[in-house]
């Protein structure tokens, strides 16, 4: 029973579906295009953010703290 079970498991087995990129460009229902229209309402969708802490930043609060 167990080699049963690791044949329903073993994922190697089963053939990957595969699509041309001519006819996956032909869908609408796609990541791709889903991604294009949300960089045109967006354009920093899916953009990495930085991570830089602006000079600035908090500069009002520190100016009011005291040393000493």
């Amino acid at each position: 029973m167990p080699s049963l079970l690791a044949q329903l498991e073993d994922v190697s087995q089963v053939e990957k579906y595969q699509i041309s990129e001519q006819e996956y460009n032909k869908r609408d229902d796609t990541f791709r295009k889903f991604k294009a229209e949300m960089q045109k309402k967006d354009p920093n969708f899916m953009k990495k953010p930085s991570n830089k802490i602006p000079d600035d930043f908090q500069k009002e609060d520190a100016d009011k703290v005291t040393v000493g």
